[in-house]
């Protein structure tokens, strides 16, 4: 899992530095709220609740950690790009 979340962090971090995958900053707002889904879905694979059939199998939870590492890096990266300068004293 944690070479899982390695790559995927690096993928991501690596497509949000392209400027072809460049988000509007309203975009990158929503992208980074939506990523709440991911407590829900580690909460429900750590109690084994839900469908077992799903929340319990190996697919699922390497999905997601794919998914979470990718947007993890995509997200913090674009973030960092569209942060304002720093501000100047004299």
């Amino acid at each position: 899992m944690t070479t899982v979340f390695n790559v995927m962090d690096t993928v991501g971090r690596k497509l949000g530095g392209v400027k072809t995958f460049d988000l509007e900053g309203h975009t990158i707002k929503i992208l980074s709220i939506a990523r709440i889904i991911f407590i829900a879905t580690f909460f429900l694979v750590a109690f084994e609740v839900g469908p077992i059939w799903m929340f319990n199998s190996s697919w699922f939870k390497i999905f997601n950690m794919m998914i979470f590492a990718f947007t993890n890096g995509y997200v913090s990266t674009l973030c960092a790009v569209k942060a304002p300068g720093t501000v100047q004293l004299e």
